[in-house]
């Protein structure tokens, strides 16, 4: 019995041994399972943040967060500060966390004001600059001194302003963030080899960066593209089509145009032709093109190969030339005091002021209704 007793006394702490045992055995189990599969917390203070602070959606924030290191507000505060300080909205800075959350962690003052303030300096509105740090906010992760200035002062030796260099940024901010070693000193290159004015270039650069600053051997296909449909290197035009056939974009456009040109009647060498005289023409919108065909065949009964003639008049607004001039030059044509058949270019080539004393005060005494013609529709338009 004693030896019973003893043996039963003695089993008890044994057991309970093994029962910790096994409790710690699976604390530890649960432990490594966790970090091993460990994952943001919904609820932490950086989550939290990023929701409150930055308006981020919770999903969003969740995935945002684990590149982000602080526990206190005070850094990502000061950055807010800053971005709201020079206009960005919170819809803004939103997109700009979205893009780039390491932006939180930035010196607001040694890192980021300075380049706000340079792209200030050269005349950047508060709203364009707003607008192109969220859209962009590589633009705060380059370097001012190796990336950001170098770009500046090579553009401003090419387009002589910072209106124009500023105009470049608006179209493209690769201007600022790409190596303009790399893929726009070769191009530019190659344009002055066949002797294309240095005013060209400018307006290329300036209204069409996104067009110049393509790779190199792909630029110069394009260049020698356009020199073989005719294209004068010493015009305007030369550049113009440069644009018109860069980039997949441009090229998804011209073909839809090309369709659009063949329904109304164009054959192929109408549709180069009116490429030649003005580019612009091919990268039109559809839409664009079926209402001014609309209006010029249609209801003036002109000729489509007319247009191809005079394809700068698919490039004038319906709402301000097109109707209020056509509608005009109807009137004056019904009662033989115009011509029947005369140009496109004449009716839609002046400016209005010059438009209404040829064609509306020089006939008033004849037809006292022309001006009220003339501004009916145009009020017409504008309702």
């Amino acid at each position: 019995m004693l030896l019973i007793k003893k043996t039963a006394v003695d089993s008890t702490p044994s057991l309970v041994f093994l029962h910790h045992e096994r409790v710690f055995l699976r604390s530890i189990s649960s432990i490594a399972d966790s970090s091993s599969t460990k994952s943001p917390n919904p609820h932490s203070f950086r989550v939290s943040y990023l929701i409150n602070s930055c308006g981020l959606s919770p999903e969003t924030a969740i995935s945002v967060s684990p590149k982000l290191n602080f526990e206190t507000p005070e850094k990502p505060d000061s950055v807010l500060n800053l971005l709201r300080t020079h206009g960005l909205t919170q819809t803004q800075i939103s997109i700009l966390v979205r893009k780039r959350p390491q932006m939180l962690l930035a010196n607001p003052d040694k890192t980021l004001l300075p380049k706000i303030e340079f792209f200030q300096s050269i005349g950047v509105s508060r709203t364009d600059l707003a607008r192109s740090l969220s859209s962009n906010p590589a633009l705060l992760g380059r370097s001012l001194e190796n990336q950001i200035v170098p770009c500046y002062n090579y553009l401003k030796s090419v387009l002589q302003s910072d209106k124009k260099v500023v105009a470049a940024m608006n179209h493209t901010h690769s201007v600022f963030l790409k190596d303009l070693r790399k893929y726009l000193f070769p191009n530019i290159d190659v344009l002055r080899e066949i002797r294309v004015p240095e005013s060209s270039i400018a307006y290329l650069l300036n209204h069409f960066p996104e067009a110049i600053m393509k790779n190199p051997n792909r630029f110069s296909e394009v260049v020698n593209e356009v020199k073989e449909m005719g294209f004068d290197p010493l015009k305007v035009n030369f550049v113009l089509a440069v644009h018109a056939i860069s980039g997949d974009g441009n090229k998804l456009i011209w073909g839809r145009c090309y369709e659009a040109y063949r329904k109304w009647g164009w054959s192929e060498d109408d549709i180069l032709s009116a490429f030649r005289k003005h580019p612009q023409c091919m990268i039109s919108s559809e839409k664009k093109i079926s209402g001014a065909m609309d209006v010029f065949v249609n209801k003036m009964g002109r000729d489509s190969k007319e247009i191809a003639r005079c394809p700068i008049a698919l490039l004038f607004s319906l709402e301000k030339r097109i109707l209020p001039r056509c509608s005009v030059i109807q009137v004056l044509s019904s009662k033989g005091l115009v011509k029947k058949d005369l140009r496109l270019s004449t009716i839609l080539g002046p400016v209005e002021k010059h438009f209404l004393e040829r064609f509306v005060i020089k006939y008033e005494e004849k037809v006292p209704q022309l001006l009220s013609v003339y501004q009916g529709k145009m009020d017409s338009l504008e309702l």
